[in-house]
């Protein structure tokens, strides 16, 4: 396994090169050693994103970190090779669940939602859409 560090703004991406491609992990992890609610919330996000997308999303979470732009849309962050759900209320949802993504993996770690948080809006927005 190779190890590369890819520098945003003050925080920092370890890159993790396996046989199966890059593997993302926070910086504060490589640091500290230490596992926190912060670094499971980022997990979370990368979890989220690949589910969505069928694949890994470490192209995805690149962009988003190097971007100006926060913002990502329905169609890059979900599976090419299937069709969007035809109901507007999974879709709304699956809109959630990439939103929190997005902040799960903020660079920042300071800035990520609690598991908490997450929880309870995925449960709002899943009770409003039965």
């Amino acid at each position: 396994m190779l190890l590369g560090t890819t520098k945003y703004t003050e925080y920092s991406i370890i890159i993790l090169f396996s046989f199966h491609g890059p593997l993302l992990t926070v910086a504060e992890l490589a640091y500290t050693m230490e596992v926190n609610e912060k670094s499971d919330v980022y997990s979370f996000g990368v979890l989220a994103f690949e589910v969505l997308m069928g694949k890994h999303p470490g192209d995805l979470i690149s962009y988003l970190h190097s971007s100006a732009n926060q913002e990502i849309h329905f169609e890059d962050a979900s599976d090419p090779r299937l069709s969007p759900p035809a109901e507007r209320k999974a879709v709304d949802l699956l809109s959630c669940i990439i939103t929190l993504a997005r902040l799960c993996i903020c660079v920042d770690p300071q800035s990520r939602p609690t598991m908490r948080t997450v929880s309870q809006q995925l449960e709002m927005k899943a009770a409003g859409s039965e």
